[in-house]
């Protein structure tokens, strides 16, 4: 199988379409369809399906194009090796959800990876996983681990949660509270919880004024007074060190139904259970044992 091929695959699919890949490579429309056409007939698999006027990468197609790409990087690091040169640095590789990249990210390559490439892959909860099995990630972060055979969970440390917003709503009944709650719903989880923060709604019903996407959306709608969210401590003691003291979020009061038992949540760095536990591990697993017992000052 020639290496020229599986490049020209990877051209495709990154600038989605043939025409424009043949741009970049300097050869006919024509010429470069033959050529994915030969590699699809010496796979035996169809890589791209007809759209329109274009094509369109095939699910197996995918799958190829993150395999080619594993052995591209593997042949460039050969030929580095055959001229008596260091591979080049490839990045670390990251899967976890937003409540970990957003804050999380700069303290983790301010206490472990300065020096390191980092590629952060933000997914919810099951994609991570599914990222770590298709080795589209080297590991991950989570606190609503989605077992799968091929996945283990090293639990590193826990964090407190808790709900947050500006001290006016200190005295407002719980089910009167504009919470700031991702959009995004969680499926597969083997509790009642249904979204990303790990509000727990089988034991404690909540007004959710604000369904967003991203963390920093509901931190700016707390900063404002607008609405409140349920969040890891540690998210909201590093957003106060970045905001003027008059827009820090302070700790509300917790309802009965929130016990310790629901409050503390376990974190854990995921890893394929075919990979070793590594340097980058165990620098992420004590960055996280560090971060996570951070806490917003009274």
């Amino acid at each position: 199988m020639e290496t020229q091929r599986l490049r020209q695959l990877c051209l495709v699919v990154e600038t989605g379409g043939l025409r424009e890949a043949a741009r970049l490579l300097g050869i006919s429309h024509s010429g470069l369809s033959k050529s994915i056409k030969a590699l699809e007939d010496e796979l035996g698999v169809a890589l791209f399906a007809p759209s329109g006027r274009g094509v369109v990468v095939t699910d197996t197609g995918r799958r190829v194009y993150e395999a080619a790409r594993r052995v591209l990087a593997q042949t460039d690091d050969l030929a580095s090796v055959a001229r008596g040169e260091a591979p080049a640095a490839r990045p670390l590789r990251i899967a976890t959800f937003e409540v970990f990249s957003t804050y999380f990210a700069g303290e983790l390559v301010a206490r472990a990876f300065g020096d390191r490439p980092i590629a952060l892959r933000e997914r919810v909860p099951g994609a991570i996983e599914e990222a770590l099995a298709d080795d589209a990630a080297d590991v991950g972060i989570t606190y609503v681990p989605m077992p799968r055979v091929e996945i283990d969970y090293l639990k590193v440390t826990s964090m407190e949660m808790g709900i947050f917003g500006r001290p006016d709503f200190a005295s407002v009944p719980i089910a009167k509270l504009p919470f700031c709650a991702p959009a995004i719903p969680l499926t597969g989880v083997a509790t009642a919880m249904r979204g990303l923060d790990g509000w727990p709604d089988e034991r404690v019903p909540r007004t959710v004024r604000y369904a967003l996407d991203m963390l920093e959306s509901a931190l700016d709608l707390a900063r404002r007074g607008l609405g409140v969210l349920y969040a890891p401590a540690f998210v909201v003691a590093l957003h106060n060190r970045t905001v003027n003291a008059r827009h820090a979020l302070h700790a509300l009061p917790l309802p009965k139904g929130i016990d310790a038992s629901v409050r503390r949540r376990d974190v854990f760095v995921v890893k394929r259970r075919s990979t070793e536990e590594s340097a980058d591990i165990k620098k992420i697993a004590r960055a996280l044992r560090e971060v996570c017992s951070l806490a917003p000052s009274p």
